[in-house]
């Protein structure tokens, strides 16, 4: 089954700019994104190389509550 679906806005898991799914072929995706002067482009990438942007900002919150809780410790009065 595949992880994600036609819109879906995707990162590879390298970094990079967002993309959105055009398109599924068993667990290849095609996606598209404008580069840095508005260009369209377009490309393939398998599952694996690829994470939801929903999963980077989960990931991105815990690790600021857990820097936040951390912080908090270490400047107790």
């Amino acid at each position: 089954m595949n992880q994600f679906i036609k819109g879906s806005v995707v990162r590879l898991k390298s970094g990079g700019p967002y993309m959105t799914v055009r398109a599924i072929n068993n667990e290849d995706y095609e996606c598209q994104w404008f580069d840095k002067d508005g260009k369209l482009i377009s490309n393939t990438f398998s599952e694996e190389t690829l994470i939801s942007k929903e999963e980077i900002e989960k990931r991105t919150n815990e690790q600021i509550r857990e820097f936040y809780k951390t912080f908090k410790q270490e400047y107790k009065d």
